[in-house]
C-alpha cells in the first residue's frame, strides 16, 4: 500500500473525524477506492473504534430499484 494513502487514512481517522476508542464508524466508498477504505479500516481498528464497511459496488443498486419486491420495499 502506499505510504501516501496510510498517511492520508491516519490524517482523516485522527484529526478530522476524531475516533475515539468503542466508536462505531462508518466507511462508506466505492470498489473504486479499495485501498483507501482498506487504511481507513485499519486505521479505525487501531483506534479501539469499530468500524462498519458501506461499500458500493458498481451495478448492484439497478438491479436492486428494478427486481425489488413489495416484501422488500421501504
Amino acid at each position: 500500500m502506499d505510504f501516501r494513502t496510510q498517511k492520508l487514512a491516519k490524517l482523516l481517522v485522527d484529526y478530522s473525524v476524531f475516533v475515539k476508542p468503542g466508536e462505531k464508524v462508518v466507511i462508506s466508498g466505492s470498489s473504486e477506492a479499495e485501498e483507501f477504505i482498506k487504511a481507513i479500516y485499519k486505521e479505525v481498528i487501531l483506534k479501539g473504534a469499530h468500524p462498519i464497511l458501506r461499500v458500493n459496488i458498481p451495478g448492484l443498486n439497478p438491479f436492486f430499484y428494478n427486481i425489488l419486491g413489495d416484501s422488500q420495499s421501504f
